[in-house]
């Protein structure tokens, strides 16, 4: 991989105190070692919230900060406008929109988050929204107007599509199942000579989600990401913050059956 997204949705940040997401950014660090960039999410339901957790990110250190927009009150878009200014203006630090509105009562629309990529405010988002166009879009504008702005693809479902858009890489859950996969589709679309490969990575990440579907309502996708990686012996257990659960052995035997299959086939580089 090119670089971690600490403290995301796979990462459970929305069940964590701050001491335990602090505890996962000086982990991965040590790990780390300064050989792949680290951006660390700091989202809170309030803008000194989000400072203060910062504040104490910064102490340890990283290379950018994340923040999705504040996930209680149904905030205006110039609230959310001022909110990330404020951030922008108080840290310093390269500053990632996670753009996920399924996840937040109001998320910033595509002409403000471009607004405060002309600022300097934003220096890139993480797309999970699964609006393709508008990620297109978004990638267009930015490069017309010659903004140093970073368009990663967030939506699993345009893992493919994403990087033929112009995504600058893939930030996804599913980048933690089949990682070699996402990177051999990185690679393909920056030569522009291999629509095959790509094609391969969208067709391997749909086959993940269509397992996933099957579950659905069942299990949260958290879950089985880590189970996935407990299965591969990369982690030594799959447990979930509760009330995610997980599912039971005849749900497991099926994983087993319908979704390692594809996991191991696309697992090698």
């Amino acid at each position: 991989v090119d670089g971690f997204w600490l403290n995301g949705s796979s990462g459970e940040f929305y069940s964590m105190c701050s001491e335990e997401r602090l505890q996962v950014i000086q982990v991965v660090k040590s790990r780390v070692e300064g050989r792949v960039p680290i951006i660390a999410h700091v989202g809170h339901s309030a803008t000194r919230l989000v400072i203060e957790h910062a504040q104490e990110v910064l102490e340890i250190g990283v290379d950018a900060l994340a923040v999705v927009p504040p996930y209680y009150m149904p905030n205006s878009q110039q609230e959310l406008k001022n909110h990330f200014r404020c951030i922008s203006r108080e840290l310093g630090l390269p500053l990632f929109l996670y753009h996920v509105p399924s996840m937040c009562k109001q998320s910033l629309n595509y002409d403000n988050i471009l607004e405060l990529a002309a600022e300097g405010v934003l220096s890139g988002v993480k797309d999970s929204a699964g609006d393709i166009d508008s990620f297109v879009e978004l990638v267009r504008n930015t490069s017309e107007m010659k903004l140093d702005f970073c368009c990663l693809n967030g939506n699993s479902a345009y893992l493919g599509k994403g990087y033929l858009a112009g995504a600058r890489g893939f930030v996804g859950a599913i980048a933690n199942m089949i990682p070699a996969r996402c990177k051999r589709a990185y690679e393909a679309a920056q030569r522009a000579d291999a629509p095959e490969e790509v094609q391969a990575s969208q067709d391997a990440a749909t086959k993940v989600l269509k397992v996933y579907r099957r579950c659905s309502g069942e299990v949260s996708f958290t879950w089985m990401n880590k189970w996935v990686l407990r299965e591969l012996g990369v982690i030594a257990h799959d447990t979930v913050f509760q009330p995610c659960g997980r599912l039971d052995r005849d749900g497991e035997r099926f994983l087993r059956t319908h979704l390692m299959p594809i996991i191991r086939e696309h697992t090698v580089a």
